[in-house]
């Protein structure tokens, strides 16, 4: 299972090309981009797929072509790295 999946998360799809459309009830039908809700999470043939509110029920989808979705405003990444703007002051010893 992918570690970051869990049921009601949020992902980005970040591929066009779905190479699972052969195994029965997967097929492609979102594109790259698409923001999606897990419904759920299941290991097929050893490999986790990802079920998703806005498609059908049926259809599930390689958790390898999404990433999950970080909310996070341009401030709060500054926020993360401010401290390296700081000098660093070293006190000399003799």
């Amino acid at each position: 299972m992918a570690h970051w999946a869990r049921v009601g998360m949020q992902c980005v799809c970040i591929t066009d090309v779905w190479t699972c459309v052969s195994r029965p009830g997967m097929a492609p039908g979102i594109a790259k981009g698409d923001v999606l809700t897990i419904s759920e999470v299941e290991t097929i043939e050893g490999e986790p797929y990802l079920t998703f509110r806005e498609t059908s029920a049926t259809r599930c989808y390689y958790a390898g072509g999404f990433r999950p979705l970080v909310k996070r405003t341009q401030e709060q990444d500054v926020a993360k790295f401010a401290h390296l703007l700081n000098p660093i002051h070293i006190e000399e010893r003799v």
